[in-house]
């Protein structure tokens, strides 16, 4: 992507960062961006060599990348700390994602970052179980935990343990930030979409999260005008074609508004199966 069309689509990216609902329903211990939308995209000064290697890269560093530049650029925040490492003499407890300084407050935040795409499996009889990764490695519950009772509690436990960073100053308040997108099942209605506590966690999924659909492939799917994207295109459904049709993979498709994922034709049924494996470990 030359430079011209890689800023057009950081500018772009950016704002969807800001505007895209949580995946979580409102809650204390949420971000919000509201203050960060008064940025002018446009007039971001961008290391492009920096961000051609990270839109090129992992989506969630790309992504974390972005923020960087958000709360680098606003005037009203100041960065005390990214991905800092928290160690306990030779352990490693967790890292920081971000630490920030709200200018206005003086108040010190704690910001954990996840930006996340879960797919709904049908005919769970736990519903909190039925969100899972594409990939069948990782479930959405399983993730929130892990957010709530370690990442969020992280400067806790490094006190507790005498080993906050004598550098930094200690949060005054801890939140997560956590856009992406969550997929149904072709044809189910998005009603399905449940607000119910996830359970260990405070938090309920939220109703106004962005919402699309997934698919299993047709036997001749890649005689379709689709275009598979690359993660970096996630967001905005703008593709830079990513060249192949590996399942399984987000696609734009012709008259969708969102990107579809696409599954291979067994893909049902093997979640079903990793899901029982889990329920049996239980």
């Amino acid at each position: 992507m030359n430079e011209h069309l890689l800023k057009q689509a950081i500018h772009k990216d950016l704002h969807w960062i800001v505007n895209a609902p949580s995946l979580l329903a409102e809650h204390p211990l949420l971000w919000s961006p509201e203050r960060l939308k008064t940025l002018d995209f446009q007039s971001i000064s961008l290391d492009i060599a920096a961000l051609t290697k990270a839109y090129q890269g992992k989506l969630g560093h790309y992504f974390e990348t972005l923020v960087g530049i958000l709360f680098a650029t606003h005037p009203d925040f100041q960065i005390l700390a990214e991905n800092h490492v928290i160690r306990d003499d030779k352990t490693t407890l967790g890292e920081l994602d971000l630490l920030v300084k709200d200018t206005r407050t003086d108040e010190i935040i704690h910001l954990e970052l996840a930006l996340k795409f879960y797919l709904q499996v049908p005919e769970i009889n736990t519903p909190e179980l039925a969100w899972v990764g594409a990939g069948l490695k990782d479930f959405f519950h399983q993730k929130l935990n892990r957010l709530y009772h370690h990442q969020l509690q992280l400067p806790q436990i490094a006190r507790e343990l005498e080993c906050w960073p004598s550098g930094l100053p200690y949060p005054d308040r801890h939140a997560l930030w956590m856009p992406g997108r969550l997929y149904v099942a072709e044809h189910q209605p998005s009603e399905k979409i449940s607000g119910s506590v996830i359970a260990g966690t405070p938090w309920q999924l939220n109703p106004e999260a962005e919402l699309s659909y997934w698919r299993i492939a047709p036997d001749a799917f890649t005689d379709l005008n689709w275009q598979a994207l690359k993660k970096a295109d996630w967001l905005r459904n703008k593709p830079e074609t990513d060249g192949n049709n590996h399942l399984p993979a987000q696609f734009r498709i012709p008259g969708e508004p969102m990107p579809v994922y696409v599954l291979p034709a067994q893909w049902q049924t093997r979640a079903h199966e990793s899901i029982t494996q889990y329920l049996a470990t239980l």
